[in-house]
């Protein structure tokens, strides 16, 4: 109701989670254990996806899931062989990567707000992962998240993207 809050609530729960035959992940027990409820958001995850083979915490599954209760969607390709490929290349949480969200995904959550250009300019952009410094290019945007843009970040393997970067400078992405 109206002036009540609510908290997200993520469960681990430890039960058998496994492949099927050919190798691939079961995507479909895993996503019947995801329950996005409302008012207040609720997520299972199994305790075997927390956990790497040598039984350490690998918390790539839990950033995703909670990149999941903030409404982020998942950015992995389930038509791919394993269910992990990405077309981010592997370097977002919400795909198959680790490390921090993309500029997309913060732009989304409203945890930036890139420089909105409509015509001719010349840009300087300083590295993202420093700054969250982003421009959006769009002639026609109508304002709306989900319009036609491109989001253009300078990345560089600093900050929480070190882990999956495969860049050794910087790189102008596009999302």
């Amino acid at each position: 109701g109206k002036g009540r809050s609510f908290v997200p609530v993520y469960f681990v729960y430890d039960a058998p989670f496994t492949q099927k035959e050919d190798g691939s992940l079961d995507l479909t027990r895993m996503l019947s254990a995801m329950s996005l409820s409302d008012p207040a958001p609720i997520f299972w995850s199994p305790l075997s996806l927390c956990v790497n083979d040598k039984g350490e915490l690998n918390p790539r599954s839990l950033v995703h899931g909670v990149g999941h209760m903030l409404g982020l969607p998942d950015l992995q390709d389930p038509k791919s062989p394993n269910g992990l490929s990405s077309p981010l290349g592997d370097t977002d949480p919400m795909g198959s990567g680790f490390g921090d969200h993309n500029p997309w995904s913060k732009f989304l959550l409203g945890w930036i707000r890139p420089r909105i250009i409509t015509g001719n300019a010349t840009l300087s952009l300083r590295p993202f992962a420093d700054s969250g410094d982003a421009v959006l290019l769009g002639r026609n945007w109508n304002g709306s998240l989900y319009d036609e843009y491109l989001l253009l970040v300078y990345g560089t393997p600093g900050g929480l993207s070190y882990v999956d970067a495969n860049v050794d400078g910087g790189a102008l992405n596009g999302y």
